[in-house]
């Protein structure tokens, strides 16, 4: 018997258009707010200032499992300044944090996929230009292994209070964390030194322990910034304690800033790691004062100091 095959490879056809996505893509127009398709999923990008007209500059969010919006500030580069000439920013949430959580697989949550997600953002920001990025705290680590992997789509680098290239150095930071933690318990700020980031209300709570000051008001994109707890558990078990990209880091050639608060509580040690692993690139620290994890604490020398970095 004959069977009319015609209906099957429609109906195949369909899924297989609906699957991949159909055809290739054009980037949303920048600048402004869109999605683009990496593996597993769809990226949520911002960007602010015409990345054809000007330098782009890249950030990657911390956590990991927040998302990208107590990076909204960083869109001040975008305006030129007597010290720096306008720069397009783009930020973007990473694979199952804040506006990207729908689609990506638990399995697909390692640093290769963060990697990629990143050049996919250059790619549809800036096409092959190269370009600035920044990372901050689990962000840097990820910007500096995208510097690594792909050192011709960066121009420089900055790594911004960045996780240490090393699961020893790591281990160290946890516990100058947790020491910090039992003083604030001790002193009142906080109920209790084992709060863990089970929930986005958790973390909240646990802000006033990254800062210099603990009764700093955090401004409200960082505030209200969104976390995934998932997110952060996946990708700190893809990453595994034990975890060592020294090697990785010490390819690096381009200009690297690393910024670090004078009271990061995660001690400066964690950042002196990462300077150490960068062997060749041209790595210049920068203390910045009264200030903790987040520079939104203390903005002002922050922000000179990137504008006179980004400006040679």
């Amino acid at each position: 018997m004959m069977v009319d095959m015609r209906g099957f490879v429609s109906l195949f056809a369909f899924f297989a258009f609906a699957c991949t996505g159909g055809p290739e893509e054009s980037p949303p127009d920048w600048p402004g707010e869109g999605t683009i398709a990496v593996s597993s999923g769809r990226l949520w990008v911002s960007v602010v200032g015409d990345p054809v007209a000007f330098d782009v500059l890249i950030a990657v969010h911390g956590g990991p499992g927040m998302s990208s919006g107590y990076l909204s500030d960083l869109d001040t580069l975008a305006a030129p300044s007597e010290a720096s000439p306008a720069l397009s920013v783009a930020r973007y949430d990473q694979r199952g944090c804040g506006d990207s959580s729908v689609g990506f697989d638990d399995a697909d949550q390692d640093m290769d996929a963060q990697v990629a997600d990143l050049l996919a953002v250059c790619d549809a920001v800036a096409g092959e230009r190269p370009v600035h990025v920044l990372g901050h705290s689990w962000g840097g680590l990820v910007a500096a292994m995208f510097a690594s992997e792909h050192p011709e789509r960066v121009r420089s680098l900055i790594l911004v209070s960045s996780m240490p290239a090393d699961g020893r150095a790591s281990i160290e930071a946890d516990g100058e964390m947790g020491r910090h933690l039992v003083d604030l318990e001790g002193r009142g700020v906080i109920p209790s030194a084992r709060i863990l980031p089970t929930s986005a209300k958790a973390f909240r709570s646990l802000l006033p322990v990254y800062f210099h000051d603990p009764k700093f008001e955090p401004p409200e994109a960082l505030r209200e910034t969104s976390f995934s707890p998932r997110a952060y558990g996946l990708a700190l078990r893809e990453l595994g304690r034990d975890y060592d990209v020294r090697d990785e880091v010490g390819e690096i050639r381009c200009p690297t800033l690393i910024v670090f608060g004078e009271s990061d509580p995660f001690g400066q040690a964690m950042g002196r790691s990462m300077q150490d692993a960068l062997t060749r690139s041209q790595v210049e620290w920068f203390d910045l004062p009264r200030c903790g994890h987040f520079w939104q604490e203390n903005p002002e020398p922050f922000y000179a100091r990137l504008r006179e970095f980004l400006a040679r």
